[in-house]
């Protein structure tokens, strides 16, 4: 009988720990859901996207800009808009938003044709990680509201770049339909309140990267999709040579925290142009 129980205590550990892994431990993605799903009614400025949307902005900056608005970052690594939209899809549905806007960075590599499984609640290893407290491999200080800022560099050499977008551009065909309908869903959830704004972003990149994609005729291709889809409401940045040196980047298509500071103003600038707001 006890190597009876011993044996079936050992046989139940691991469900043991997985359930008090799912009481105790929140993935990063449940707790962005839960940022956007606590943030106030009114007067938001949502950022939304991948990783550049994360390093690329000085949240302090930001905040100073716009004092009276609720900032909240609600990135998700290396997604696209179709995994972006299954996590909010049904936070933007019910909660009530307006007078809010909503930043989506929308980057190339994430839009050519390249579907993500769709988020599922439960995910074992991203609870395993937010428990051991496993994060991106980038070098950061954490802020408020969910802002990263890059602390450290990791410059590759550009061959590896070339080869990179070479491999994708063999990998996918250049339709950005379908990626581009997941953007225009949560256009659609975001503006369901006419008094809220959805803004497509691009954001910067080096020098490196603006040679790659001067080079690509799939690049071209997209540019023209996202500005015959969202000609008025988009805040181009791209290449910008005041940002071209080595110490504003943390590698060629994330800024370094120097970086964020020198470009974050510009931003809100471009922004306030758009929004019409003193």
């Amino acid at each position: 009988m006890r190597r009876f129980i011993i044996h079936l205590l050992q046989f139940l550990i691991i469900p043991i720990f997985c359930l008090i892994v799912s009481f105790f431990s929140k993935s990063e993605i449940e707790k962005k859901r839960e940022l956007l799903n606590k943030t106030r009614e009114s007067h938001n400025i949502i950022i939304m996207g991948d990783s550049k949307s994360v390093a690329n902005y000085n949240y302090k900056i930001l905040k100073n800009n716009f004092p009276n608005h609720n900032i909240i970052n609600t990135f998700i690594w290396a997604k696209n808009p179709q995994f972006n939209y299954s996590v909010y899809q049904d936070v933007l549905k019910n909660k009530k938003i307006k007078n809010s806007i909503v930043i989506y960075n929308a980057t190339y590599r994430h839009l050519l044709n390249k579907s993500n499984k769709e988020w599922k609640k439960w995910n074992f290893k991203a609870k395993i990680d937010a428990l051991l407290g496993n994060t991106h491999k980038f070098k950061h200080t954490r802020s408020e509201n969910g802002f990263i800022n890059n602390l450290e560099q990791d410059f590759k050499a550009k061959k590896f770049g070339v080869a990179f977008y070479k491999s994708l551009e063999t990998k996918y065909e250049p339709n950005f339909s379908t990626q581009i309908s997941y953007l225009v869903k949560l256009q659609d959830l975001i503006e369901k309140d006419s008094s809220n704004l959805l803004l497509i972003a691009d954001l910067p990149y080096d020098s490196i990267v603006n040679q790659i994609y001067s080079n690509s005729e799939y690049y071209s291709i997209y540019k023209k999709h996202m500005h015959a889809d969202f000609e008025k409401n988009t805040l181009n940045f791209n290449y910008m040579p005041g940002l071209n040196n080595t110490k504003y980047w943390f590698n060629h298509d994330h800024l370094h925290y120097l970086g964020a500071k020198a470009f974050t103003p510009i931003f809100c600038d471009s922004l306030r142009k758009k929004i019409k707001t003193p």
